[in-house]
């Protein structure tokens, strides 16, 4: 019962999409008519297009521009359940941003906004209202007003002066430019809002830089809004809280410095070099808003002010001289302009920057080939309208792909070409009066700091053109340089560009340049965002295994009466408490049944389930129903690795399975049969007590020991020899075993096909299979060659497994003929169950006896009585250790190798204890908790062999109290086979060695912690010190 996934994430996001699942399942079926919407390519059920824009290959706006290339230039996709419409084309934005500007003035819901901009009270994300237009025009009239802006022309002027100086210190040495233009306009951004280059300037870079990883396009909760359960179990919310809480501090610190400071110089009057924050204290003061300005609002402002302001403009500049270097020429006509107007002056300063028309249109042509913000801010329509003859349904989000736009043919001659001089006299501007070219937007919500953003734009690219020239490094022609983008980290309708570059001046200055393009947008962009990368691949997955199980779960009309159980949860039923529990899941499940019953219902995935945690239920299901209950449920894993289930354990009741146990009860595992193995245990268990003698009296890994005994005699039983193959086979069975150890994902949803491939777990399962076919073929194939070279002598006397069934197979008089896959299945079944089973009773034996010292001396006292006259331990004289017999049972009871039992299914509907169990139900029994189970046991968790001793409780299926190996027709045939594999070791390490723990450790202390897997083991090795027992020695 222990889940298996690809990863953690799987089933987290598994968690997350079940309440969002039944959420956006309701809001459909309640809706009775469709709009006309407008055009788009074809939708999955609840992801909507998610997938063509996460598996397109390219770039958020690339790809949206290829779709409207395909579907128009407005287009409708749903992404998650936010139905959202793109506009590629001057004419439907002007539509959606001049026509229709108060309809689509209203903002989405983005969680990021609400968390990092104070609940959105900044301005880019504030609601469309009154508190907007408030914030709006304190904004437009007071912060970033022309006569604002002109007040910071000394700071941009020192700044970009440092930044040259900075430059020229560097000397003919490589310089990151990239880095040194955004400290640039952080600097000048940061002086504006704070007065000062703030002390705060490199932890609020270094914060800001962080936020924007948080916040790279859109989130999955911005696209399940509804579902606010997300926002929690991503973690997301979390996220951004603790990103929220660093910028506080920040900017809470800033607020209340200039507080303090206002209040010692108050009586003075407004101060001349007023910065934003004296600004927005002046008019929080003031107290005539409507909206009084809280401290928040005015913080809200600043990260507006802060972000925007300092990554777009160092986009733009970037971006400009990435392609000035790509055209040579067109970077000389900059350099020359710059310098005919500056060289008098010998600096560039900003009140010339007016007479740079070729310089003010490479800025344009920059903005429209790369506009910061490709995609704009999104908007939301506040009610239902027609664009361009379509029905847009209130609540609608709008993405306009500013940048597909900006490189229409339709608009722009050479669309793709960097060419400035189509701007020069050209009537055509960015303050979004024309529609084919709006980098800042347009209409009301256009951006408000297109004054503020291009001086710091201009100053610094003039700056650089006039102080130095440039050259590509290592040889590199202008025409090889990359323009690639990399969508990635954002921020408020921005873009930052970095392209690896070198650049050097003849004027004895060189620079290099490393430019990585990050197109920045916050959450306007349409990357989608997921905790992780399986979580995208999960959320895939089980959208189409909802449908599949709520088509099924829709067509069911009545409930039966079926047994008590917990509550459950859409979809994964009752999944999450059995994951969730921290204990192992025969211990979880034994509460559970202490709370609903020893008939329990759970809905596991899609799969119908009862736990069985009694014996007088258990003898209902295994002997009253037993023909009912014979099925086996689907599991992948027996498909695969079992040759199409075509083995004893995993086959399908019924002609086949009734063949293959007659096969295996008459023939291979009969006893006369596993008598003739006698010398096989009897030389592997003498190899095994030799090998601990060599060790001295020194820690041995007791565990691995046996495992490598029992492993030993059951391949030597089957193979005939200890195989060559033994280390490997060891090696793919251990490989095998997490993935078989316990329920998986994949059984869980039988029907949903898809999840076997998309989880990896068929992959996964085909590679073992591979590996352990190899050999299994391998050894086939050897007997085959042996048995035709010894053709004509009969049946060989010592006759191994794969000799008994190739006999079989030859015979031919089977009513299912038997194939090579069929050998090697049922071979497969001895191997595996064979020595996990056996090894893991052993080691637990000797663990309880290490546990309780007066018992393991009883148990040797025995042994030694018995064998002493030998000197060794043979199988003759086991039947006299009754002792030895009952620590066997015992240690059955309380550890039995498979606690759940193998799990069955119910062929046709019956009734067990008055309860109701429909077709298919899957049938768990926990012979764990039944052999702990205090009604049939006194001292039930007591390791006591003394109860067995004279008793008729037997292992054999007949006491449901007690069924470590089953009960019914399916009960396992290999008990005779696998007793003398644990009595015999067991025997030996009692007889020929005392016992003690290592490093001084008392009986007590010994941990007895299980490890679920195959079987339960162990969950640490066993280490113990042999001390060699000589029974000729007169102190024994």
């Amino acid at each position: 019962m222990e889940f298996q996934f690809p990863s953690t994430p799987l089933l987290l996001s598994f968690l997350l999409f079940v309440f969002m699942v039944f959420r956006i399942a309701k809001k459909t079926r309640s809706k009775t008519t469709s709009p006309k919407l407008p055009p788009g390519p074809w939708k999955l059920p609840l992801i909507g297009n998610m997938h063509q824009l996460a598996v397109s290959g390219s770039l958020p706006h690339h790809t949206l521009r290829e779709m409207a290339g395909k579907y128009g230039p407005l287009m409708h996709l749903k992404l998650g359940e936010v139905s959202t419409i793109i506009v590629t084309s001057a004419e439907i934005a002007k539509e959606v941003l001049k026509t229709n500007d108060l309809i689509f003035a209203e903002r989405p819901f983005l969680l990021a906004s609400r968390i990092l901009s104070y609940d959105s009270t900044n301005i880019v994300f504030s609601p469309y209202g009154d508190y907007w237009r408030q914030m709006r025009k304190i904004c437009v009239m007071e912060l970033l007003s022309s006569k604002r802006v002109q007040t910071f022309q000394g700071i941009r002027e020192e700044e970009v002066s440092n930044l040259i100086r900075s430059i020229s210190q560097e000397g003919e040495l490589p310089i990151n430019l990239s880095k040194k233009i955004y400290s640039l306009t952080f600097g000048i951004v940061g002086r504006a809002a704070f007065g000062k280059k703030s002390k705060y300037q490199e932890e609020l870079i270094s914060i800001v830089e962080e936020a924007m990883a948080l916040a790279a396009g859109f989130n999955v909760v911005d696209m399940y809004p509804s579902v606010k359960l997300l926002e929690v179990i991503t973690g997301f919310r979390r996220k951004l809280e603790e990103m929220s809480k660093k910028l506080d501090q920040v900017l809470e610190s800033t607020v209340r410095e200039h507080k303090e400071r206002k209040k010692a110089e108050s009586g003075k009057g407004e101060a001349e070099g007023e910065d934003l924050v004296d600004v927005l204290l002046r008019i929080q003061k003031q107290g005539d808003l409507e909206f009084p300005l809280t401290d928040d609002n005015i913080k809200a402002v600043l990260l507006d002010i802060i972000t925007a302001g300092s990554e777009t403009s160092s986009t733009i500049v970037e971006w400009a001289m990435s392609e000035l270097l790509k055209n040579p020429q067109l970077l000389k006509r900059a350099q020359d302009e710059v310098r005919d107007v500056f060289d008098k002056k010998g600096n560039v300063d900003e009140t010339g920057l007016r007479e740079l028309k070729y310089l003010n249109s490479i800025v344009k042509e920059t903005l429209r080939l790369h506009p910061s913000a490709p995609l704009l801010v999104p908007r939301e329509s506040s009610e239902k309208c027609i664009v361009s003859g379509y029905e847009i349904p209130a609540k609608t989000k709008v993405i306009v792909n500013a940048w597909a736009i900006g490189r229409d043919p339709t608009y722009w001659t050479e669309a793709e070409k960097f060419d400035p001089e189509r701007f020069i006299d050209s009537e055509v501007d960015y303050k979004g009066t024309d529609f084919e070219y709006i980098p800042f937007g347009a209409g009301r919500r256009i951006c408000p700091g297109m004054s503020f953003a291009l001086p710091n734009m201009e100053l610094p690219l003039a700056q650089l053109l006039y102080h130095f020239d440039w050259k590509l490094p290592n040889g590199m022609k202008h025409e090889e340089l990359d323009m690639e983008e990399r969508f990635g980290h954002t921020e408020l309708s921005n873009i930052r560009t970095c392209c690896s570059r070198q650049y050097e001046r003849t004027k004895k200055l060189s620079i290099r340049r490393w430019i990585t393009v990050i197109l920045q947008y916050f959450s306007s962009s349409m990357e989608l965002q997921f905790p992780s990368t399986p979580l995208l691949l999960s959320f895939l997955l089980f959208v189409f295994m909802v449908f599949r199980i709520s088509k099924k779960t829709e067509s069911k009309t009545s409930s039966p009466k079926l047994p008590p159980g917990p509550w459950k949860l859409p979809l994964i039923g009752n999944m999450h408490q059995l994951a969730v529990s921290g204990s192992l899941p025969h211990h979880t499940l034994r509460k559970m049944a202490g709370k609903y019953g020893p008939l329990m219902h759970l809905k596991l995935g899609e799969v119908s389930t009862i736990i069985v945690t009694s014996a007088e239920i258990a003898k209902e299901v295994l002997k009253t129903n037993d023909l009912i209950f014979a099925e086996r449920p689907f599991l992948l894993a027996s498909r695969i690795l079992s040759y199409d289930s075509t083995n004893i354990v995993f086959s399908p009741y019924g002609d086949y399975w009734r063949q293959m146990r007659k096969i295996c009860v008459m023939e291979l595992l009969s006893s006369k049969r596993v008598q003739t193995f006698q010398g096989i245990r009897e030389e592997e268990v003498s190899n095994l007590i030799r090998s601990i003698s060599q060790e001295g009296e020194l820690p041995i890994n007791l565990s691995k020991k046996i495992y490598s005994l029992t492993f030993g005699i059951v391949g030597r039983a089957a193979f005939g020899k200890k195989s060559k193959y033994q280390e490997e086979l060891i090696s793919i069975v251990e490989e095998a075993k997490p993935l078989v150890a316990g329920f998986t994902i994949v059984d869980m949803y039988p029907s949903v096909k898809l999840l076997e491939v998309i989880t990896g777990f068929r992959r996964k399962l085909e590679e073992m299979s591979e590996k352990l076919d190899q050999v299994l073929e391998s050894t086939v194939r050897e007997h085959k060659e042996k048995k035709k070279a010894e053709s004509g002598k009969g049946e060989a006397e010592g006759e191994d497994l794969v000799d008994v069934l190739l006999r079989i197979q030859k015979q031919g008089d089977l009513e299912f003929p038997l194939t090579d896959d069929n050998i090697k299945a049922v071979l497969l079944d001895i191997i595996t169950a064979g020595s996990e089973t056996s090894s893991t009773i052993v080691e637990w034996a000797m663990s309880e006896l290490l546990k309780n010292p007066q018992l393991l001396k009883r148990a040797q006292d025995e042994v030694r009585d018995v064998f002493d006259k030998k000197g060794n331990v043979d199988e003759t004289g086991l039947r006299e250790l009754k002792y030895l017999n009952s620590i066997v049972k015992e240690t059955l009871r309380l550890h039995p190798s498979a606690p759940l039992l193998v799990p069955r299914e119910s062929s046709e509907k019956c009734i067990v204890s008055g309860y109701e169990i429909p077709a298919k139900t899957k049938v768990i029994v926990n012979a764990w908790a039944i052999g702990r189970d205090p009604t049939y046991w006194t001292e039930a968790e007591k390791f006591d062999p003394e109860r067995f001793i004279d008793s008729e409780v037997d292992y054999k299926g007949t006491d449901f109290e007690y069924i470590p190996f089953g009960a019914g027709r399916r009960i396992c045939p290999g008990m005779s086979f696998a007793l003398p594999n644990m009595e015999l070791p067991l025997a030996q390490l009692l007889y020929h060695f005392d016992w003690k723990l290592p490093n001084g450790m008392k009986h007590e202390e010994l941990d007895m912690e299980e490890r679920f897997g195959l079987t339960v083991r162990r969950k640490h090795d066993l280490y113990l010190i042999p001390i060699p027992y000589n029974h000729l020695s007169p102190d024994n």
